[in-house]
């Protein structure tokens, strides 16, 4: 089980449509423009992502970084931005446990800690970006 927004469920629902997928994998293959192929292998989404980073320009420094994981890092981390750090603000996400994604969005959550918060609060820290 996961959330999935309703923006997410418009363009799942055009591609099922439109591939004519009515059961098995919903992510496939596409072969040339108009032939969908069989299920991706999970070793395949990675290459996907860097070709796609390297295709919209990302710097090569950061394309080296892509992972198959890119999407739920980075989900992880906009949740930290918005201060969400229990166990149920990671639960759309399907992790088996939170060990994963507070590990993800460790450094966000330590600018915004209490600590970090404190410090501020005294005139001692204006930035609140964690130290390496």
């Amino acid at each position: 089980m996961a959330y999935l927004s309703r923006e997410t469920v418009k363009w799942l629902r055009v591609w099922l449509e439109h591939s004519e997928i009515i059961e098995g994998a919903v992510f496939r293959r596409l072969i040339g423009k108009e032939q969908i192929g069989g299920p991706l292998n999970p070793g395949s989404i990675a290459p996907i992502f860097k070709r796609v980073a390297q295709w919209i320009g990302m710097p090569e420094r950061f394309v080296g970084r892509v992972s198959g994981h890119s999407t739920r890092v980075g989900a992880t981390q906009d949740l930290g931005r918005l201060g969400h750090r229990s166990s149920g603000d990671y639960a759309g996400g399907g992790w088996k446990s939170t060990r994963m994604p507070l590990q993800y969005a460790e450094k966000i959550n330590v600018a915004r800690s209490g600590m970090a918060r404190a410090a501020a609060a005294a005139g001692r820290d204006t930035r609140g970006d964690p130290v390496e």
